[in-house]
């Protein structure tokens, strides 16, 4: 797998591990329940998007290694501001919401990068990715409908 390919699936597998943390933190603290069963379910499927990517880079390069890490910065600061604006806002679920909808905005724009960049993508592996970022439009779709 071309190195630079490799650094931008091993980021992006960051982001899954981040969003997914950020997910489950965020169901431990939300007070209102349709929420927390929501954020539990996005945090299920943030490790089940993570484990498919981390098994197809590893089908295309068997030297690759997607290490769990605790988190980049930029991800962990955004998870600090979740618990900030949580804080502050009293558990203000359009707060909430607004916060999680620039996340997964992020999301979004780095699997746009990655399908629409100078890599030789594997047929499996853009699948997979294609696949992978019409879920985050859906699920991001749902949320923004539960604002008030």
């Amino acid at each position: 797998m071309a190195n630079t390919l490799e650094k931008a699936l091993r980021s992006l597998s960051q982001l899954l591990r981040d969003s997914r943390d950020g997910y489950k933190k965020c169901a431990e603290d939300v007070a209102d329940a349709t929420l927390r069963d929501q954020f539990t379910r996005l945090a299920e499927t943030r490790e089940s998007m993570l484990q498919e990517l981390q098994s197809e880079a590893k089908s295309i390069d068997k030297e690759s290694e997607v290490a769990e890490t605790s988190g980049s910065t930029l991800s962990v600061g955004h998870r600090l501001f979740v618990d900030l604006k949580s804080l502050v806002s009293g558990g203000d679920k359009n707060a909430i919401l607004n916060e999680v909808e620039r996340g997964e905005n992020y999301l979004i724009d780095q699997y746009q990068q990655i399908l629409d960049g100078d890599y030789d993508l594997p047929a499996l592996l853009k699948s997979l990715l294609q696949q992978q970022l019409a879920k985050i439009r859906d699920e991001l779709d749902s949320l923004k409908k539960q604002k008030s």
